[in-house]
């Protein structure tokens, strides 16, 4: 939006291409979001969403009295508005949050990981970041923990850090004993 008021380009650049619209979120002046054709900036889908995130893989995700659901872009709901907050779908999955665990749905709003997350990423190439108990670990799409570079150094730092630990033990013991020699004879 320009100083004028008029609108420059959209609010976000993401579509999606159905025949030959290519439908974007855009947010009104009453600060409530909707759904427009980039090109000819007619409205596909009313402004009625508190908030919302551009079309991915053919669902965007959409708020509605504080939850957060699915639609498609005739505006059908297709996951219900029950979660607390949810992110694009990739790769066949979207993260979504209840009682302030992340877990992974599939399109039919499926559960396929469940919600036992901090906090969640989006999937990539099969794989995703996730927080658990103050910890980021990287999962695959079955939720199983996938050994990371990062992972392997670690443990190789407490290992070190164990082994250097048990040797300054034995030293101070042996220092101890060189001492304290003549008493134990």
């Amino acid at each position: 939006i320009d100083k004028r008021g008029n609108r420059v380009q959209p609010a976000i650049d993401n579509t999606i291409k159905t025949g030959n619209r290519e439908i974007i979120v855009d947010i009104n002046e009453y600060d409530v979001y909707g759904f427009i054709d980039e090109n000819t900036e007619e409205v596909i889908i009313p402004y009625k969403y508190e908030d919302a995130n551009n079309f991915s893989e053919g669902l965007a995700a959409v708020s509605l009295e504080g939850k957060w659901g699915f639609i498609n872009e005739r505006d059908d709901v297709l996951i219900s508005f029950k979660y607390e907050q949810a992110k694009d779908f990739s790769e066949g999955l979207a993260a979504v949050s209840l009682k302030r665990k992340w877990g992974f749905i599939d399109k039919e709003g499926n559960t396929i990981i469940p919600f036992k997350y901090d906090e969640a990423m989006s999937f990539s190439e099969g794989e995703c970041s996730v927080e658990i108990a103050e910890k980021w670990i990287t999962i695959s799409k079955t939720g199983k923990r996938i050994i990371t570079r990062s992972d392997i150094e670690d443990w190789i730092v407490k290992l070190i850090l164990g082994i250097i630990q048990i040797m300054v033990t034995l030293f101070m013991l042996y220092m101890l004993y060189a001492m304290f020699e003549k008493f134990f004879l």
